[in-house]
């Protein structure tokens, strides 16, 4: 895992055992965090503010992992159409702000 993270681009790539070894199981990960935060970076947000939910969604699944189209199952649709109803995607709502999606990516 750390060779295929450093091979990508990651600043650094540490392990994390403060579970079993408490603060000090996490100090060289922190270490890494801090230099990260301290680096020169090329960040770009995946997809702008004024794109709809359902958009920034697809935005996420394309660009993030790689796929060539997005696809999801009926029940998210359910919640999707729901929260788009609940606000407009492009207005000051909740919709506005960033959407976060979780996905381990590296197999």
């Amino acid at each position: 895992m750390r060779r295929i993270a450093l091979e990508n681009g990651a600043v650094a790539a540490e392990t994390n055992t403060a579970v079993t070894d408490g603060g000090d199981g996490a100090a060289d990960l922190a270490r890494a965090v801090v230099a990260a935060a301290n680096s020169e970076s090329k960040f770009e947000f995946t997809y702008p503010d004024e794109m709809s939910l359902k958009e920034k969604i697809e935005a996420i699944a394309i660009k993030c992992t790689a796929r060539r189209e997005s696809t999801s199952c009926p029940r998210p649709q359910g919640k999707l159409k729901r929260f788009t109803e609940a606000g407009s995607a492009t207005s000051r709502s909740a919709w506005r702000r960033r959407t976060c999606r979780s996905r381990t990516t590296l197999r």
